[in-house]
């Protein structure tokens, strides 16, 4: 469950499409706060709420005719919040992080039968800043990663010329350096991490 939350922080703006070259025309800037239901579930053998907020100011570019007028680069800075509570008996720990967001240049590569049609690009993305920071309910810091994240990803545009609307064919963990001390730790030993906190 932590692991996700990681992870998810590192791919901070990959559910948003791309943007292009600093020199391009800007579509849009944007100034966010998303703060979503409450979400119970199970992990670790915990009951567990979750509960979020999350804070997003980037920009958008537009394309360029290297990707055929269809990848558009974010750059995105962000923070976001977790409470994570056990409720069988109110014990929770508060997950942080902030940091820096910013897509690549694309390029067009060749693919069979993209599901939406197309053009695909392929791109790296890198997060940098406090990746992770966990603080129990008396705000000591129990974990926290520091450094930078960079992932590739395969990008089906869709073809309508537009930010979104495409979907992702593929993605994987390209570097990670810093101060991380979560990610040498498997799916088990975070589970025990979260059992110790909360459990």
């Amino acid at each position: 469950m932590i692991r996700g939350i990681v992870l998810a922080l590192a791919a901070a703006g990959a559910v948003a499409a791309a943007i292009a070259p600093a020199t391009a025309a800007l579509i849009v800037r944007y100034n966010e706060v998303y703060d979503p239901p409450a979400e119970e579930f199970e992990d670790c053998g915990l009951a567990l709420q979750e509960d979020a907020i999350y804070r997003f100011t980037g920009q958008i570019k537009a394309s360029t005719p290297k990707t055929a007028g269809e990848y558009f680069r974010l750059h995105e800075h962000f923070s976001r919040t977790f409470v994570i509570t056990n409720t069988e008996n109110a014990k929770w720990v508060r997950v942080e992080d902030a940091g820096v967001f910013r897509e690549g240049p694309g390029t067009i590569i060749e693919w069979d039968n993209p599901p939406k049609g197309g053009p695909v690009v392929s791109y790296t993305t890198k997060s940098s800043g406090a990746l992770t920071t966990v603080y129990n309910s008396d705000g000591q810091v129990l974990l926290r990663d520091r450094g930078s994240i960079s992932e590739a990803f395969i990008f089906d545009t869709g073809g309508d010329g537009a930010p979104g609307g495409g979907e992702f064919l593929g993605g994987e963990l390209v570097k990670a350096s810093g101060h991380l001390p979560s990610f040498a730790l498997d799916d088990d030993a975070l589970c025990e991490l979260l059992n110790t906190w909360i459990g």
